[in-house]
């Protein structure tokens, strides 16, 4: 993996792998990676296919039935997913330069948002793994009268994760944290403009003893590999985070074999500003949640509802403010 060779410096251009059963395996075929801000060079990736995903499918399936990480006490995972945020944030000037070269992001906000709350809710999660009441005795059906049993919650199996490119690294650890801290295995697509950070996050993690095949990253086109993860009859949950369009298109892949499932979809709405508000706050909250990232987030707002009295007022602090910004 030649990447962890080289740093996140930018001297030369990276070469990145996908992680397989704990396996760095290339391609031919590869996704070249450039900065939005340049448009420069920042990496070439392996592109995966049927093929790859089939693999990493197959051998986080294996990984589940060897049940060294399932099995493995909760407070024993909590460890390896702590250890894994420390790494992370050791590399956390690295990684926000990172993830400002391949999603365009200043790098003051991938280190505290992007990078940094990634970090931590990995550790908000594995604080659940510690917590969790995994299994319980007592009364079934919460009716004293009947006999007493045991109520287990067992990890569902090979979980399926698709992310975006607008925050490539804290949506997928919404879904890396709870699926690992809950025992599952793991194939995770990243968008295939922005995978260099979860490609990292794979290498930190092994390098912290998780074991091969629990995670596994395949960049890949979405209709190929996403397509894939959904349909697959040994994928027991899927979560998605994307448009409205393609959230559809997973559910009715999903229904065939009746995966679990979780939809982050669009849903944007506007913003209120009454006659008795601070104007200039919401000039700035306005601004906030209309531009932050540049508005490519799915609760971006998108138009303003404002009362008559205080109008007029209230767009000329919108255009002075807007004057400040440098986009």
């Amino acid at each position: 993996m030649d990447q962890t060779a080289k740093g996140v410096g930018m001297d030369t251009v990276r070469r990145y792998s996908m992680l397989v059963d704990g396996a760095w395996v290339d391609t031919e075929d590869r996704f070249e990676i450039r900065s939005p801000a340049t448009e420069e060079l920042v990496a070439s990736v392996a592109k995966g296919g049927i093929e790859h995903a089939d693999r990493a499918i197959g051998a986080a399936k294996a990984a589940h039935a060897d049940g060294r990480w399932r099995r493995m006490p909760p407070a024993e995972r909590a460890a390896v997913l702590d250890a894994i945020a420390d790494k992370l944030t050791e590399q956390i000037n690295d990684l926000a330069v990172l993830e400002a070269l391949e999603n365009g992001s200043p790098v003051r906000q991938a280190a505290a948002f992007q990078i940094g709350f990634s970090v931590a809710h990995l550790r908000y999660f594995a604080g659940l793994a510690r917590s969790y009441t995994f299994e319980r005795t007592g009364p079934l059906l919460h009716v004293p009268t009947l006999a007493s049993g045991i109520v287990r919650r067992e990890p569902v199996g090979v979980c399926a994760a698709i992310v975006p490119w607008n925050f490539p690294l804290l949506l997928a650890m919404w879904k890396i944290g709870p699926a690992l801290a809950a025992g599952n295995t793991l194939v995770i697509k990243p968008d295939e403009h922005t995978p260099l950070t979860l490609l990292e996050f794979a290498r930190i993690a092994q390098e912290c003893g998780l074991p091969p095949g629990v995670l596994n990253v395949v960049p890949g086109e979405g209709h190929v590999v996403g397509a894939r993860l959904a349909s697959h009859p040994d994928v027991r949950k899927i979560a998605f985070t994307g448009s409205t369009a393609v959230g559809r298109e997973i559910m009715r892949m999903a229904a065939g074999n009746v995966k679990r499932l979780t939809l982050e979809l669009g849903g944007k709405g506007p913003n209120i500003v009454l006659d008795d508000a601070d104007l200039d706050v919401a000039a700035d909250g306005t601004l906030f949640g209309c531009l932050m990232n540049q508005g490519q987030a799915c609760e971006s707002g998108t138009r303003i509802i404002v009362a008559d009295a205080v109008h007029d007022k209230f767009v000329e602090r919108l255009i002075e403010r807007t004057r400040t910004i440098s986009i």
